[in-house]
């Protein structure tokens, strides 16, 4: 079996604006469409960037230590 090849974001960016692009679209419209999901892209990384970013913080920084309860008991 032979495997597809990967597609990179700017291939998948460019199959979108084909398929959403209308017959005879000006360059204009493509490009704006082109751009927007680029930026559509960098914000998506960027949010996973953060998100690793906590989990990292998570996991390497220690637990804060916890104030006493006083026991309220009898």
């Amino acid at each position: 079996m032979q495997s597809m090849p990967a597609l990179g974001s700017d291939d998948v960016i460019e199959c979108l604006v084909e398929a959403i692009s209308r017959p005879g679209a000006a360059n204009t419209e493509r490009n704006l469409l082109r751009e927007a999901l680029q930026s559509l892209v960098r914000l998506a990384q960027a949010e996973q960037l953060l998100r690793m970013q906590l989990d990292f913080n998570q996991l390497t920084t220690p637990p804060a230590p916890q104030a006493a309860v006083p026991n309220r008991a009898g």
